[in-house]
């Protein structure tokens, strides 16, 4: 009982809004982070998990949740977290954390992805500036979150 109430304790600290920002170069960063919801970090004695859903604007809308696996504990230096879907580094600091992910295999449906973008976009000039983000997300899905 004990280890639930931790791990309930701990929840909350780390389930917050965070951003998921792709790297691009200056023209193209006013579109290239995003707000996501779902961010978790829980940890299970010597193992953690890190769960997040990537935004609509780079995979479509009902992706599933990205997970990764890690090691437990670990304030102030980079954890790795991995599984199937890839990789994270992230460095914990006292009330954030910043991961440097590399997915792989993401099998994005591109036409959800432009529906979503001119769907949800103010202008065709946005628009088109989103879907090249979206694009080379697409070519090479790496991204910065941060909670």
């Amino acid at each position: 009982m004990k280890k639930f109430l931790t791990l309930m304790a701990f929840i909350p600290s780390f389930s917050m809004a965070a951003t998921y920002e792709v790297p691009v170069e200056a023209r193209l960063k006013p579109v290239a982070t995003f707000d996501i919801k779902t961010p978790d970090l829980l940890e299970y004695g010597k193992r953690a998990e890190l769960t997040y859903q990537l935004p609509p604007e780079l995979v479509g809308e009902n992706f599933p949740l990205m997970t990764l696996q890690g090691r437990g504990g670990g304030r102030g230096h980079t954890r790795k977290f991995a599984s199937q879907q890839g990789e994270a580094f992230c460095l914990q600091a006292k009330d954030s954390l910043t991961c440097n992910l590399h997915m792989k295999d993401l099998n994005i449906d591109t036409k959800a992805v432009q529906d979503f973008i001119i769907k949800n976009s103010a202008t065709p000039e946005e628009a088109a500036l989103r879907l090249e983000v979206a694009e080379r997300f697409a070519g090479d899905p790496i991204g910065i979150l941060k909670y």
